[in-house]
């Protein structure tokens, strides 16, 4: 018997988002209709435990650049196709050169901005996300630069059933993608 087929059937996904950060900016997870979780609606029951696990990966922020040099490697092959004062072979490859450079740029991890997160727990206003407030769990979700994982325990309360996650990057200069994954085990495992 391996560990997996004692305790496998036992954990059960509670939500599962992504997102992504380019701006300094506090985003929550969207996990769907209603965005938040509403623990009861999701098969958690009275006495679970709850997980959350935060990934972030982060890149250099060059998505606009790369959009801006596709686009003016575009223009210059457009104006190639309509026999237009057709552009010098040189222009188009410094323009794929850009594109090349920015692309590789994507594959280096980020090393200035930071990112973390937040879990938060709500009362039930009339089946609705009630008054937030930062919930009660037991790991460390400060972050930091670079990629970062963080895994955390969420002491649920009874008069509290809606749960938020949240991540926050402090610049422009990196590109953290999120995901976050909520699970419920039950006590005795």
């Amino acid at each position: 018997m391996t560990a997996r087929s004692i305790v496998g059937t036992a954990i059960r996904v509670l939500g599962s988002a992504k997102l992504r950060l380019v701006t300094a900016t506090t985003t929550s997870f969207d996990f769907g209709t209603p965005n938040d979780l509403f623990l009861p609606a999701v098969g958690c029951r009275s006495g679970d435990r709850v997980i959350v696990v935060f990934d972030a990966a982060s890149s250099a922020n060059t998505a606009a650049s790369i959009e801006g040099e596709l686009d003016a490697l575009d223009a210059l092959i457009a104006t190639a196709d309509a026999d237009v004062g057709a552009p010098s072979f040189t222009a188009i490859l410094a323009a794929m050169e850009a594109l090349h450079t920015s692309a590789g740029a994507l594959l280096t991890e980020g090393s200035t901005d930071t990112v973390s997160f937040v879990v938060q727990d709500a009362n039930d206003v009339a089946g609705a996300f009630g008054t937030a407030a930062t919930a009660i769990t037991d790991g460390v979700l400060t972050g930091g630069v670079g990629n970062q994982r963080a895994v955390t325990g969420v002491q649920l309360q009874s008069s509290r059933p809606w749960l938020r996650c949240r991540a926050t990057s402090t610049g422009t200069t990196d590109t953290f993608d999120v995901s976050c994954t909520v699970l419920a085990f039950p006590r005795r495992v």
